[in-house]
């Protein structure tokens, strides 16, 4: 994966990956210990900030996109 985001190629990457991706340095940041350790899994709304990206460039500024 980290191959390939050299090369510019997009990365997407949700749940267990969003970690992997933070603890190989591909993003910035440090993730916390989930204290009760349970899983959680809601719908959450997200809301298209940016529509010029090779994941939302078929949305609308502003769209509100539910997530699972």
């Amino acid at each position: 994966v980290q191959k390939m985001a050299e090369r510019g190629i997009p990365v997407l990457s949700v749940c267990n990956g969003f970690q992997i991706l933070v603890e190989s340095g591909l993003l910035p940041g440090v993730l916390i210990k989930n204290e009760s350790l349970n899983i959680m899994c809601e719908w959450t709304n997200h809301i298209v900030e940016n529509n010029k990206t090779p994941f939302t460039n078929k949305l609308e500024l502003n769209q509100k996109i539910p997530i699972q």
